[in-house]
């Protein structure tokens, strides 16, 4: 399973929610994730999808706490 294809199933994000977050059309994302082709990401949308893990990961643990206190 592809870097892209792992993001979107641990943050079940759309292909053009995904697609905006690449700087790709949604056909690009569409075509990447069936593997008809290679999807290069770039540093900077490396970056921004970094950022989403890290924000979702902050925001499950805040819950987690929130649940156990």
């Amino acid at each position: 399973m592809t870097t892209v294809a792992r993001f979107k199933s641990a943050t079940g994000m759309s292909d053009r929610e995904l697609a905006s977050l690449l700087g790709v059309a949604r056909s690009t994302v569409q075509a990447g994730l069936a593997g008809k082709l290679r999807l290069k990401i770039s540093d900077g949308a490396r970056d921004a999808l970094a950022a989403v893990v890290t924000e979702r990961q902050q925001a499950l643990a805040q819950l987690a706490a929130d649940l156990t206190t």
